[in-house]
Order: structure tokens, then C-alpha cells, then sequence
């Protein structure tokens, strides 16, 4: 038997503590120059210190300073072997300390109450030991691993779970790079892991389910919430390396928000969380970005089903006259086969409620991986309360939205980068508020857009279809679509009789005016056609008022009133009754 108490292990420069424990004691040794054997190790209240210094550096990196020399590799001369079993091995109530001074404030992190057991540990390769592990971090989360190991060739059989593992001390560490802290969070896994180098399956392989609650991020300069997760869970997964696959069975996205708002300058929260960072770095990383867009993805991921409960999500725009916020509620629904490979196709189908009485719904297919390649999703809207857009109508033509309703059916179609884009708008019974006086917008005659636009049922409906091609550099789907919206309020505008003609199917030009024959007010058949097609377009556009602006030729109408008061004088002094 062999005890050794009270040990500890300083570095001699600084006298910093690196290690220490109470007691390891070694019992039932039994040996001779071929075979040793020990029936028990135990080490009692190990205490283990780990910093990482102002300069990156771990403290134990520098304990043993050695010269490299070339080490033969001697062979075994007959009758050499010698054998070697451990019956048990106990770590128990161990603690490790970690520091990490780098960062600023330190942090410090605690695994303690770590009790090992391995069973069985022996120098030949090809003998199985058993073990079985636990421990505390941070005094709340757990870890818990058991199973088996051979040590060559490598095997391994065996759980490992943790439970409710904080991800609060993350922080610091993203704090590096961007504005963000974590507020809460609490990780659970269960996995089976097996490891064994193989020809035909992966080396590693991890199957188990995941869980993450009560996770929060915010920006941690203001402290405003950014995104929120109650509760996701990976019922089933399994990772793998050599050749390498993640795959997802199914995750259930329950009771998450998200917020995102653009200031007064034009820009979103989430493009301001990222810290400056350096140029040489920040080239790296488009490099890389570069590098990834132009192969086929190392990693193959692929989630089979995303089951999404009760999602929000508040968007807020104050980058216009007025205020404008939106809340949308109650998301449910499912995303089918997301997956990194350009070969899978994504399918949506997720709806939720918009404000009070508003609902909205996604639905179609996209490759996730190239985007551009195939994309075929329709977005709608109902129902919206058109007051609470009056931001954007003010920003764009200087007039309030008192009340009414929109709807809106929104398609994105892409096949190899060429776009065409359905946009169908209704609008109804919309009441124009208050003309906003702000030098920086333009004042659009919206009153009379809308007499022209709106149906004798108040229903305004408008179909913009948009093409493009998206591998095009200035191109902006955004931009296109108000620029088409533009031109047909700009269309309406200086063309009216045009553009409710192209509703009827006739030439509007020619409803600009009426003809009639020179010195004459009788309406001709040619023309009380387009008087009939204005009439049809005052039943459809109730609130249009015609105004008449009656003309004459001043050379044409002259010489035809001369010639018919020469007839008359002529007929009554010849005496002729017809």
C-alpha cells in the first residue's frame, strides 16, 4: 500500500497554485518484473487551477520545459512483455478552477463535485475499461458520462448527458465580437456515442436529443431584447465525423420572438451588433465566405422538420415621419427538409396573426443552399389596418391613412437567377388622414390616385407584376417594386383616361375627348361610344368627378356657321321649304 497526503504543486516563479489534493492512496499492490497488478486507486479532494492570462496564454502551458531529442523505437526483445491491471480507479469530489483572465471583466468557472470511476485499466491493447463520470458546473448544471474504452485500436461505447447547463457565462466571450449578452439559458443533451475508426461507417457517431430553455439575447448596450426562445428541442439527431452529417429528425420551436427595429438612420439592430473589426480579419473572413459559396458544403446538415409554436416577432420602422410598429403573433406551422445541399428543396408553411385582427401566411418551396437557383414562395397578408402604415404613406406621399383595410399576395418566383415576382394589393375602403409638412417629402396627389384606383364597392385592386434578374449588381427587389408602384401612381396621374381605358379594354387616349362635326352640338355614333365606355368607367369609379372643357375650331366652326346662315338666308328668299 501507498498513500500520499496533503500534496500541492506551485510554479517557483510566482508561487501561483496549480494543482493539489488531500490523499491518493494506492492499495493491493502486488508486482514482480512481469506482471503488476493494483486493486484500488483512489485520489481524495484534487484541486486543479487553470488561468488563461492578459496574453491568451494557459498557465499550465509552460510548467515543463523540455529538450526534443530523437527516441529510437527499440523492438521488443522476447520474453520483454509486462502486464499491468488497475482493478479500480477513484477520483473523488474533484474540483477544477478555470480563470479566464483575457477578457475583461475575468471570468471564472467552477467544475466541481467530479467523481470518476474506471474499472479495469490494464496495458494491453486490446483490454476493454469501464468507466463512469460525473460532475457539477457552475454549481447548477451537471454532466454525466459512462460506458466503455479500449485504447488501441481506439473504441469507444458510452452516454453523456448534461443537464441544465447555463449558457449565461457565454457573454463574455461574445462580447468580443458583438453587442450581444445572454440572459438565461439552460442546455440539456442525451447522447449514445461510439467511436470506432471504420471503412465502411463514420468514426464517430452521436445520437441523442437536445433541449434549450429560457434562452435570451439582447443587445447589451441598451439592454433591448433582440431574440427569445422558451423552448427548443431536437427530439432526435445524430452527428457524425468521417465521413461527416448532422441530421435532425424533428425540432419543436416553441414560444419564441423576435425584435427588430430600424432607427432614425436607416439602419436594423441586428446590423449594428458586430464590433469594428480589423480589416486583415475582416478580408479573412469574405475569403472564407468566398471559399464556401464555390463547393459543395463539407458538413452536410439536414432537419428533416421544424415545428414552429406559437412564434412572435415586433418589427418597428422609425426611420419615417411616423412611427411605425407592427406585432406579429401566434405563428404556427412547419418547415419541411432544411439542409445545406444544393439537391434538397425546402418546403414552408407557416402562418400567424398580424396586430389585432390581421393574419398573415408563408407558403412554398426555396433550395436553402443556392437560393437563386429555385425559389417559389407566396406571401400574403389580410385584413391589415391601413392606419398603422400612415408612416409609410407619409414618407412616400406626404398624406395620413385615417382608417381602411390591405391585403396583400406577395410571390417570389426564381429559376436560375431569373425573377419574377407577383405583387397583388387590395385595398379597401381606404380615408385618406392629415397632409404631413415635411420639406423631405413629396406630396403626391393620393386623393385623386385613389378616385382613379378605387371600385363603387370601395375596393382598390392592383396587380404589379416585376421581372429581373437577380445575379444583376444593382439589383434590389425592395427598390423595384416601389419603383414600379411609382410609376403606376405617376401613370394615373398625368395619363388618367389611358389607364382606366386599359381597364375596359379600349384605347383611353380616346376618351380624352368627344368630336363633333363643325357648327354642330349633335353627338355622333362614333362618339357615343366613348361617351358610353366614360359612363361604365363613373359607375365603376364612383368618385371621380368629369369635368367638361367644351372647345371650338376657330376656322373650322366659323366658315361651317357662315355656310349654314348662307343656307337659310338663301332658302328663305328663294321659298323653299326643305
Amino acid at each position: 500500500n501507498v498513500s500520499l497526503s496533503k500534496f500541492s504543486l506551485a510554479k517557483r516563479d510566482s508561487g501561483e497554485n496549480i494543482l493539489n489534493f488531500g490523499s491518493f492512496d494506492v492499495s493491493g499492490i502486488n508486482a514482480n518484473l512481469a506482471k503488476a497488478s493494483v486493486r484500488k486507486a483512489t485520489l481524495n479532494q484534487l484541486v486543479v487551477n487553470i488561468a488563461r492570462q492578459s496574453d491568451g496564454k494557459i498557465n499550465l502551458s509552460d510548467l515543463v520545459v523540455a529538450k526534443k531529442k530523437k527516441v529510437e523505437k527499440k523492438k521488443k526483445a522476447q520474453g520483454e512483455d509486462f502486464s499491468f491491471k488497475l482493478n479500480e480507479f477513484a477520483l473523488n469530489a474533484a474540483k477544477v478552477n478555470f480563470s479566464d483572465k483575457a477578457l475583461s471583466p475575468s471570468v471564472k468557472s467552477v467544475l466541481d463535485k467530479i467523481q470518476l470511476n474506471a474499472y479495469d485499466v490494464e496495458l494491453n491493447e486490446r483490454s476493454w475499461l469501464r468507466y463512469k463520470l460525473s460532475a457539477r458546473l457552475n454549481s447548477k448544471g451537471y454532466v454525466k458520462s459512462a460506458g466503455k474504452l479500449r485504447r488501441a485500436p481506439l473504441k469507444e461505447v458510452g452516454t453523456f448527458e448534461l443537464k441544465n447547463i447555463s449558457l449565461k457565462e457565454l457573454t463574455p466571450y461574445l462580447q468580443e465580437k458583438a453587442f450581444v449578452s445572454v440572459d438565461g439559458g439552460k442546455l440539456s443533451l442525451k447522447a449514445k456515442t461510439r467511436y470506432s475508426k471504420s471503412s465502411k461507417n463514420p468514426d464517430l457517431m452521436v445520437n441523442g436529443s437536445l433541449e434549450l430553455q429560457d434562452f435570451f439575447v439582447n443587445d447589451s448596450r441598451d439592454e433591448s431584447s433582440l431574440v427569445g426562445v422558451n423552448s427548443l428541442k431536437l427530439k432526435t439527431f445524430a452527428f457524425e465525423l468521417s465521413p461527416n452529417r448532422l441530421y435532425v429528425d424533428e425540432i419543436d420551436l416553441k414560444s419564441f420572438y423576435v425584435d427588430a427595429m430600424i432607427d432614425e438612420n436607416k439602419q436594423m439592430n441586428f446590423s449594428k451588433l458586430a464590433k469594428t473589426a480589423d480589416s486583415s480579419e475582416s478580408n479573412e473572413t469574405l475569403k472564407m465566405e468566398e471559399s464556401n459559396e464555390t463547393k459543395e458544403a463539407a458538413f452536410p446538415v439536414k432537419i428533416l422538420k421544424v415545428n414552429i409554436i406559437e412564434g412572435n416577432a415586433k418589427f418597428a420602422d422609425y426611420s419615417i415621419p411616423l412611427r411605425f410598429k407592427t406585432d406579429i403573433h401566434n405563428l404556427n406551422g412547419a418547415i419541411y427538409s432544411i439542409s445545406n445541399s444544393s439537391q434538397d428543396t425546402s418546403y414552408i408553411d407557416v402562418g400567424g396573426d398580424v396586430d389585432e385582427y390581421g393574419s398573415t401566411k408563408l407558403k412554398g418551396s426555396v433550395n436553402v443552399a443556392k437560393p437563386k437557383e429555385y425559389m417559389d414562395l407566396d406571401f400574403n397578408f389580410k385584413n391589415l389596418e391601413l392606419n398603422s402604415l400612415s408612416g409609410y404613406s407619409a414618407a412616400f406621399a406626404g398624406h395620413e391613412i385615417e382608417s381602411g383595410k390591405l391585403y396583400l399576395d406577395l410571390g417570389y418566383k426564381i429559376q436560375n437567377s431569373a425573377l419574377l415576382g407577383k405583387n397583388v394589393v387590395m385595398i379597401k375602403n381606404i380615408k385618406l388622414g392629415r397632409e404631413v409638412d415635411d420639406e423631405n417629402v413629396t406630396v403626391l396627389p393620393l386623393g385623386f390616385v385613389i378616385a382613379l384606383l378605387e371600385d363603387s364597392d370601395g375596393v382598390i385592386d392592383i396587380d404589379m407584376p416585376i421581372e429581373g434578374n437577380v445575379d444583376e449588381p444593382d439589383f434590389k427587389y425592395g427598390a423595384l417594386a416601389w419603383k414600379t408602384f411609382g410609376n403606376l401612381i405617376v401613370n394615373a396621374v398625368t395619363s388618367p383616361f389611358r389607364f382606366l381605358g386599359s381597364m375596359l379594354g379600349v384605347d383611353g387616349d380616346a376618351l380624352e375627348y368627344a368630336e363633333f362635326e363643325m357648327a354642330s352640338a349633335r353627338i355622333l355614333p362614333t362618339e357615343r361610344e366613348k361617351l358610353d365606355n366614360v359612363a361604365k368607367m363613373m359607375i365603376k369609379r364612383p368618385k371621380i368627378n368629369l369635368l367638361l372643357t367644351p372647345t371650338y375650331d376657330e376656322v373650322g366652326d366659323k366658315k361651317a356657321l357662315q355656310l349654314g346662315k348662307l343656307t337659310d338666308i338663301v332658302m328663305k328668299k328663294s321659298g323653299a321649304t326643305s
